[in-house]
């Protein structure tokens, strides 16, 4: 059994790990019959990998089917090392998205975004939309967020030309809205060193009223650097998304290395975020819409619920379940999947996988069905694994650890997604 990675190593080396309802108890959703489950090769070629679900299980059949994006992976680097990693090879959350039939997928090898339509006939079969469109003055994209109220796609560049570019996606094609990035002026390399540093995600708010950014803060530099949630603002007029004069900046105190995150709906007037942080585990915090003053921002500590994981690793990737008004997080050193309750962050159930393909997960997605896959890249193969959490709230059952056949698909991958 293959354990990750390298740079989970250097995650426990560089920081000391900080240990410490009203939903029906069934769900009675079922798997519309053409459900896929998509990630990222992150090859050189780089290319979408599809899996088909099986309606009445729920669970993976069938080899992974290939599509080529057009485009180039590339791997960051371990900061310790200055070697190419060979896990966690972006550094981020959320390589891919998926909206109806299309999907979007970041190239961070040659800076550029695919878009590629889902056959409604077969959820294998995919086509690039166009040739990968081309990131004016961006390098090393690690995350894209799509929003259909604004037909925009983002994407996060974490190399020496970082910020987020943006895209109107059109019927066919993806068309550029940005000459330059917005920068974060990280003063990174291309292809970056991290973890410490770099980008971890970006996502659109429920009511695309913003477009919001988590970077890993450092602790190891002079001085610490805190983790920072990025806030731009959203024109509602014109559905553009607000220059670098506009963020603000959030610093959650008691994090460090903010990672992968997920946005709740519910409150206009606030937008809550549940996120990952491997120093600690996990937390919610909500951030007032009000005022928009760009800059530095306070962060009230009542609006901030830190959530420790006894024996956590590195947990650095969220999945947000409307129904169950909670989220998953994963554990890129550990087996385990994580249900954490919003608002209060209470830890509902924590439950290893029985005989995993590999150790570790990275990006998960959760199912209104009742289940949940995350990717699962070991050093000989990649595996999905599949969780069935019909049961209830904090009922995590481990059905399937799919190892992904027919493809050549490696530690490299990245992103998960289902339509």
């Amino acid at each position: 059994m293959n354990r990750l990675f390298t740079f989970f190593t250097f995650l426990s080396i560089a920081f000391t790990t900080q240990l410490a309802s009203s939903l029906p108890s069934k769900q009675t959703h079922t798997l519309k019959p053409a459900s896929c489950v998509y990630f990222l090769t992150n090859n050189d070629v780089n290319s979408v990998v599809a899996i088909k679900i099986d309606p009445a299980t729920g669970m993976l059949m069938g080899e992974g089917i290939e599509t080529p994006t057009g485009g180039r992976g590339m791997a960051a680097l371990n900061a310790m090392t200055g070697e190419p990693l060979t896990g966690d090879t972006l550094l981020s959350q959320g390589a891919m998205v998926a909206h109806g039939r299309r999907l979007f997928a970041v190239n961070a090898g040659d800076n550029s975004l695919s878009m590629l339509a889902i056959d409604y006939r077969d959820c294998t079969r995919l086509k690039p939309m166009s040739t990968p469109a081309k990131i004016p003055n961006g390098e090393f994209p690690v995350a894209v967020a799509y929003s259909s109220k604004l037909r925009t796609a983002c994407v996060a560049l974490a190399g020496s030309k970082d910020g987020v570019s943006c895209f109107r996606a059109n019927a066919l094609s993806l068309q550029s809205l940005d000459c330059n990035p917005r920068p974060f002026s990280l003063n990174q390399t291309t292809p970056p060193a991290g973890p410490p540093g770099t980008v971890s995600g970006l996502s659109f708010n429920p009511s695309s009223s913003a477009l919001l950014v988590t970077i890993k803060g450092n602790p190891g530099s002079t001085p610490a650097a805190p983790g920072v949630i990025l806030r731009y603002p959203v024109n509602t007029a014109t559905g553009l998304v607000g220059g670098a004069e506009t963020v603000q900046r959030f610093s959650p105190p008691g994090t460090a290395i903010l990672f992968g995150f997920s946005p709740v709906p519910g409150n206009d007037d606030v937008d809550t975020i549940v996120f990952t942080d491997p120093t600690v585990g996990a937390g919610i915090v909500k951030l007032p819409v009000e005022p928009k003053t760009p800059g530095t921002q306070d962060v009230d500590p009542t609006n901030l619920q830190l959530v420790q994981i006894p024996g956590q690793v590195a947990t650095c990737w969220s999945t947000y379940s409307p129904t169950r008004n909670s989220f998953f997080v994963t554990d890129g050193g550990g087996s385990n999947l994580v249900e954490i309750s919003i608002p209060d962050g209470q830890v509902l159930g924590n439950v290893n996988m029985t005989n995993p393909v590999n150790v570790g997960m990275l990006d998960a997605t959760f199912h209104k069905s009742g289940f949940v896959y995350g990717l699962s890249p070991g050093e000989n193969e990649v595996a999905v694994n599949v969780w069935d959490v019909r049961a209830g709230r904090g009922q995590i059952k481990g059905v399937q650890s799919f190892a992904v056949r027919g493809t050549g698909a490696t530690s490299r991958s990245m992103g998960m997604v289902l339509v």
